[in-house]
C-alpha cells in the first residue's frame, strides 16, 4: 500500500514515514496488476468446483466454484493472492464476469449429461462486491 494510503488508513492528522519495504510492497502490487491484466486476457484462470455432498446418504446436493489463478512464475495462486488487486484496479467485475460465465457453461455441461444435484444451481459474481 503507498505511503499515501497507509497515512489515510491510520487516520486523519497523521504521517507515515517512507520505509523500503513500502515501496517494494508498491512494486509488487502494481506488478501484479500489469500480470491480472495480461491473465485474463490469456485465459489463465481457472475454477476448481468443490463438491457438497448430503451427510446422510452422500449424495451430490451442490458445487462451490473455487477462482485459482495459473501465474506463469509463481504457479497455482489462491484468490487471497490476486483478489485484492483485482478490486483496486477496477478488474474484479472482469473477473466476476468471467468466473460466473465459465461456471454457468460448467452447469449446463454437467446439466447435458445428466449430472446434477438436489438444490437448482445459483451464482453470485463478484462484480456485486465491485459495486
Amino acid at each position: 500500500m503507498p505511503p499515501f494510503s497507509l497515512a489515510k488508513h491510520a487516520g486523519g492528522g497523521r504521517a507515515v514515514l517512507y520505509r523500503p519495504e513500502i515501496g517494494a510492497d508498491a512494486q509488487e502490487r502494481l506488478a501484479l496488476a500489469g500480470a491480472l491484466r495480461h491473465a485474463l486476457e490469456r485465459g489463465e484462470f481457472a475454477l476448481h468446483f468443490q463438491p457438497i455432498v448430503a451427510v446422510d446418504d452422500g449424495a451430490l446436493v451442490a458445487v462451490e466454484a473455487l477462482v485459482r489463478w495459473a501465474h506463469p512464475t509463481r504457479g497455482l495462486l489462491l484468490p487471497g493472492a490476486f483478489l485484492p488487486v483485482a478490486e483496486e484496479t477496477g478488474l474484479l467485475a472482469q473477473l466476476g464476469d468471467w468466473l460466473l460465465r465459465t461456471a454457468c457453461q460448467q452447469i449446463a455441461a454437467w446439466r447435458r449429461a445428466g449430472r446434477t444435484g438436489r438444490r437448482q444451481p445459483g451464482a453470485a459474481s463478484a462484480r456485486s462486491k465491485a459495486r
